[in-house]
């Protein structure tokens, strides 16, 4: 069983369980454990201890002072316990992190002992799976917060190891950086979602969604300067070609396959900025072209959803800004965006998404944008 640590304020023998709520509770200095802790079977461990597990401000920091994965400090690891619950993280991305992944059932072995080699070579990629991890297991079992706690506090430690790479970055540092910035943009997502202090973050969830395209922007930065190597190399070869070899009957067909899609390309076509209108009939192509490859060959092809990150991967700043200001058309946008997110329903942290989405929207442009834009991916998305 793993245990919970606690930390002294007014007495030496108070103690702070995550087990209990995080509320104080005095212990009997008579007595090893606090009333609660007996109760739950659990050792009270002091100051010492907690503060090797995280840091003393907050677990979501990215300024925490980096540390192992262990709480223990090095050379004393044979008098002290191993953290248990950083061990059970770590079987989670061994041995079950690779089966989420959007890739074909053949490629996942594959994919799993590459993963595997760069966290055993990359400090930062290894904190930053075991953080998604841990959300991962947290997102099966919402009663262990401790979970959220400490993929916090691993996300914390991966976002300061990575700063001396982003600054130097060189060829090799190509795919882990890549990676990293690929689980940072969905960490920022579900993290949002599984929030268990959810009830005191009033952050709208349009904004959260801007802050996560705005963490993609750091996959671009890499993909760009280092395109001819990745796309030789293992990170691009699960890739279908299909988008490319099908791009110009895809773009045909859209009128006809979707009714909706010229209304909403009559709403960009009506901006008054030329640059806006311009990005805005160009995104709203290329998410109806990508909803269609999704609807048609997702099923075959399960890396398919690597449109999902494309998409926010490239989208331009002037959409971003346009998303800020709640621009009715930029609205409209991110419902069809919910509703490529939906079609990846096989992806954990992007599944609570497109319901928050599209009903936030609604909210936000009124029952008067329903009928005509919005009642079509409401159906895709609640179906």
């Amino acid at each position: 069983m793993q245990k919970d640590t606690h930390q002294g304020r007014s007495a030496r023998f108070s103690c702070v369980s995550q087990a209990t709520n995080n509320r104080l509770k005095k212990c009997n200095e008579t007595k090893p454990k606090c009333g609660r802790c007996d109760r739950l079977n659990l050792t009270c461990e002091y100051k010492s201890i907690l503060a090797a597990l995280k840091p003393d401000s907050s677990v979501s920091s990215a300024h925490s002072v980096s540390r192992s994965v262990s709480p223990m400090p090095p050379g004393r690891t044979g008098q002290q316990p191993l953290c248990m619950l950083d061990l059970e993280i770590y079987h989670e991305f061994m041995f079950k992190y690779g089966d989420t992944m959007g890739v074909e059932p053949q490629s996942r072995d594959m994919l799993r002992s590459k993963l595997v080699d760069l966290a055993n070579t990359h400090d930062y990629v290894l904190h930053n799976c075991l953080a998604l991890s841990a959300l991962q297991i947290f997102h099966g079992d919402s009663t262990r917060t401790e979970l959220w706690e400490r993929a916090c506090y691993l996300q914390g430690i991966a976002i300061e190891q990575v700063q001396p790479t982003l600054i130097n970055m060189t060829q090799d540092d190509a795919i882990p950086s890549l990676i990293f910035a690929s689980n940072t943009a969905a960490f920022s997502r579900c993290e949002y979602i599984l929030n268990p202090h959810s009830y005191t973050d009033d952050m709208d969830p349009i904004d959260k969604i801007i802050e996560s395209f705005q963490l993609s922007r750091g996959i671009s930065l890499v993909a760009s300067k280092y395109w001819p190597f990745l796309k030789h190399s293992w990170i691009n070869h699960n890739i279908p070609d299909i988008v490319d070899d099908m791009e110009e009957e895809m773009r045909q067909s859209l009128k006809s396959r979707f009714p909706v899609y010229s209304s909403v390309k009559s709403l960009a076509l009506g901006l008054e900025d030329a640059q806006r209108r311009q990005v805005c009939v160009e995104l709203i192509e290329k998410t109806f072209r990508y909803i269609a490859h999704l609807m048609s060959d997702g099923h075959k092809y399960p890396s398919l959803i690597y449109l999902v990150d494309a998409w926010s991967v490239t989208i331009p700043a002037e959409y971003r800004e346009m998303l800020e200001e709640r621009r009715p058309v930029a609205l409209i946008i991110l419902a069809y965006y919910a509703v490529m997110i939906s079609l990846a329903s096989e992806v954990w942290h992007l599944e609570a998404w497109p319901t928050l989405l599209i009903n936030r929207i609604t909210e936000t442009l009124g029952k008067e944008w329903e009928e005509e834009f919005l009642r079509w991916p409401r159906k895709m998305i609640l179906k």
